[in-house]
């Protein structure tokens, strides 16, 4: 079962990407975040393999060595392979793409075989709202954004290590607050 690491947001974050959620749920675009019961995140990384108890101990000190993250989001976007997804897109600054690097420097003793879509150098910081959408809903789904009011601000607090699918989590830390 593959493992991702996640970076989950604090409560009013995570309540305005779940109001995106429902919006598009309401829109008749999908409802499959809402209903999954997951909670809103970024995906840094996902591993084939990862030596759970090595990288727990890993991520427990990076996050006491890490503040918080705080992110605008400034755009919407589609991923059309491998399927159609929709995202929150945050600004990739120095300070976020650093943190990623990090990360992955972090843990590349303990974890195996790299989703090459998460990888330093080509991942694309994203916020899940939709996925496995057919083409006739993404311009409903963009229609549905156009009163949204951008950037939407995230703070990112925690970071976990999860089982997917179903979502699971492992374990998670917060970061260090300022």
């Amino acid at each position: 079962m593959p493992t991702a690491i996640l970076l989950y947001f604090d409560p009013p974050s995570e309540q305005r990407i779940r109001s995106l959620w429902q919006q598009l749920a309401r829109d008749g675009v999908s409802n499959d975040l809402p209903a999954s019961g997951i909670r809103p995140h970024l995906t840094l990384a996902v591993f084939d393999k990862l030596d759970c108890l090595p990288c727990e101990k890993v991520l427990a000190r990076f996050a006491r060595l890490t503040r918080h993250l705080d992110l605008s989001a400034a755009h919407f976007g589609v991923f059309f392979q491998p399927e159609i997804t929709l995202f929150l897109a945050p600004t990739p600054t120095r300070t976020l793409l650093d943190f990623h690097a990090a990360l992955h420097h972090s843990l590349k003793t303990h974890a195996h075989n790299s989703w090459q879509v998460y990888q330093p150098d080509s991942w694309v910081p994203h916020c899940t709202l939709a996925m496995n959408l057919n083409c006739e809903k993404i311009a409903p789904a963009l229609a549905s954004f156009s009163s949204i009011a951008l950037p939407v601000a995230l703070h990112a607090t925690q970071i976990a290590a999860a089982d997917f699918l179903p979502l699971t989590d492992l374990f998670r830390y917060d970061l260090r607050e300022e």
